[in-house]
């Protein structure tokens, strides 16, 4: 891994035409895996992010280049090249900006349900075509703004790795209890949970990795839950109680259901419903 870094960091200014036909315009993101680089096409001056992946990483190159969604981070190109004899994965990327979700929450004071659409319609694009994202998280939601225009891109999807020890890798802020199974749609429902409570109140709902793993493991998490989405509107409260269920069978099924709740008026019976399940916890 050092040596990966020591190379990474040795790419911007190797003479290996690794970027050949892009310029390079500065360094956004390295770590022990991949690093990531704004770049000009120089075909047509269009700006991209150039992606580089250790070729031993277990999900190197994550990105598909016929997935093509207004929401989702387009993948224009896929290649291995070499940089000082070592190989390495490079994807030609969409450029999204550099703006994460969670750094326009830092700057925001208001709530865009526009970009609440977005992510969800975003996600539900990945599963159609069978793509969990597995580490859904603000950081992984790039925000664009442009001529008072938010556009929002999903990043990093289908990351499905382990470390070491067996354990999958995932931000534990946002991991179901159930995450070391393998992550699945529910993986993804109950992240979207967390993520639409953090867009109403700009806190993290579940602090650290220890109050995390505290909540739960033990049969008084979705009470808990319950407590902190009090403040949220309807129907997003119970978009998020729903995502929250300790129990991943009785979670939202799909992100589908997640968008008929929130753009259609709650029916009587719906009502009653949302009310009864309350009710259990309060």
């Amino acid at each position: 891994m050092a040596q990966f870094q020591k190379k990474i960091s040795a790419a911007w200014s190797s003479s290996d035409p690794w970027h050949s036909g892009y310029q390079l315009v500065k360094k956004i993101y390295d770590s022990t895996e991949t690093a990531v680089y704004q770049a000009k096409r120089m075909s047509d001056s269009t700006d991209v992010a150039l992606r580089l992946s250790t070729a031993n990483h277990a999900s190197a190159n994550p990105y598909q280049t016929h997935l093509k969604h207004d929401n989702v981070i387009r993948c224009f190109e896929k290649s291995i090249v070499k940089i000082e004899q070592l190989s390495y994965h490079l994807s030609v990327l969409e450029w999204g900006g550099i703006q994460n979700l969670r750094q326009w929450l830092m700057q925001s004071k208001t709530v865009s349900l526009d970009l609440i659409l977005q992510l969800l319609n975003g996600l539900e694009y990945l599963h159609a075509n069978g793509i969990i994202h597995a580490d859904l998280k603000p950081e992984n939601i790039l925000v664009n703004e442009h001529e008072q225009k938010l556009t929002l891109k999903l990043i990093d999807y289908g990351e499905e790795t382990r470390l070491p020890d067996g354990a999958f890798k995932i931000t534990p802020e946002y991991a179901p209890p159930e995450y070391q199974s393998g992550p699945t749609i529910q993986t993804d429902i109950w992240a979207l949970g967390c993520i639409i409570y953090e867009i109403f109140t700009g806190r993290v709902l579940f602090e650290s990795c220890s109050t995390h793993r505290e909540e739960v493991s033990n049969n008084h998490q979705t009470k808990l839950a319950f407590d902190k989405l009090k403040t949220l509107p309807e129907p997003f409260r119970y978009v998020c109680f729903r995502c929250l269920q300790t129990n991943p069978d009785r979670r939202l099924h799909s992100v589908s259901d997640t968008i008929r709740l929130i753009t259609r008026q709650p029916s009587p019976q719906m009502r009653l419903r949302m009310m009864k399940h309350y009710l259990v916890y309060a």
